[in-house]
C-alpha cells in the first residue's frame, strides 16, 4: 500500500475480549465478543464457501442461531453439511446485482438489524462494497472480511478501487485485528491477502479509540494459514503501536 494509505489499515483496541473460532489454520478468525451487549446477533452471514466451514458452525452453535437465520451464499460450491445443518444455502454469487446467478445481500440487510457477516469471495468483495448501499453496513454489527490484492491492481480491481472500500469500511466501523494471510506474497511488509476484523462503531465509547498496542499475530489466538511458510509478523504502525 502507498504509504498516505496506511491510516486505513488502522488496528484499535477492542471494547470486547477477542477469541478465535474456527480451524487453527486457513478459514477460522479472530472477533470480539459481544453476546452480552445490548446488540446481540440476529443473523449471521457467510459470503464465500470454503471446504472447513469449522467457524460458520461454531459460530451459529455459540450464538444459538438456526437455519431460519443463518445463510451461506456461494453459486460455486456445496455447503459442506458434516460442520453444521442449522444454515440456509443460497446457491448464487454475491455482487451487485440481483438475478438467478446473483445476489447482493439486499433481502438480508434489510431485513435484519445486527448481522455477523464473514466474506471471502475472492476479490469479488471490492465491487460489491462499491456500489452497496450504505446502509448496508450499519446492520453488521461485526464484519469478518479478506481483502484480497490490497497492494495492487490485482484481482480485478484497481488499487484505488481498493482504497475505497477501505474508506467505506471505516466510515461505519473499527478495524480491532488483522492477520496476514501467508499464503500470499507481502509488498513492503504488507501483505498482499489481509483478514481484517471490523466492529460497528457503536459498541465504542470513545471516537477514535485507542490504537492496538498488543503484538500482531498474537500466540494463542493467530495461526499461520498455511504451515509451510512463516507468519507475516505485523508489529509496527498501523498494525501495532508503542505504548505511550
Amino acid at each position: 500500500m502507498k504509504l498516505h494509505d496506511l491510516h486505513l489499515l488502522t488496528v484499535y483496541q477492542s471494547p470486547f475480549k477477542k477469541y478465535r473460532l474456527g480451524t487453527k489454520h486457513d478459514g477460522g478468525y479472530v472477533i470480539a465478543e459481544i453476546a452480552h451487549t445490548r446488540y446481540p446477533y440476529d443473523c449471521y452471514v457467510t459470503a464465500g464457501i470454503n471446504d472447513n466451514e469449522s467457524f460458520s458452525a461454531q459460530f451459529i452453535k455459540r450464538y444459538q442461531l438456526s437455519e431460519y437465520n443463518s445463510f451461506a451464499i456461494d453459486g460455486t460450491m456445496d455447503y459442506p453439511f458434516e460442520h453444521t445443518r442449522n444454515i440456509s444455502v443460497i446457491h448464487k454469487n454475491i455482487s451487485c446485482i440481483n438475478d438467478h446467478e446473483h445476489c447482493n445481500l439486499d433481502y438480508i440487510m434489510n431485513r435484519y438489524r445486527n448481522i455477523f457477516l464473514k466474506m471471502d469471495i475472492e476479490g469479488q468483495e471490492y465491487p460489491w462494497l462499491i456500489n452497496m448501499p450504505l446502509h448496508f453496513l450499519y446492520t453488521c454489527a461485526q464484519i469478518v472480511i479478506e481483502f484480497h490484492g490490497i497492494n495492487n491492481d490485482s484481482w480485478g480491481t484497481c488499487y484505488e478501487d481498493k482504497i475505497k472500500c477501505l474508506e467505506i469500511l471505516n466510515t461505519t466501523h473499527y478495524i480491532i485485528h488483522i492477520h496476514g494471510n501467508n499464503n500470499s506474497g507481502c509488498t513492503n511488509n504488507i501483505p498482499d491477502v489481509l483478514e481484517i476484523t471490523y466492529l460497528h462503531k457503536k459498541y465504542f465509547e470513545t471516537h477514535p479509540p485507542d490504537q492496538n498496542t498488543v503484538a500482531l499475530p498474537k500466540p494463542n489466538l493467530d495461526y499461520v494459514c498455511n504451515p509451510s511458510f512463516k507468519d507475516y509478523d505485523l508489529n509496527f504502525p498501523p498494525f501495532v503501536y508503542p505504548h505511550h
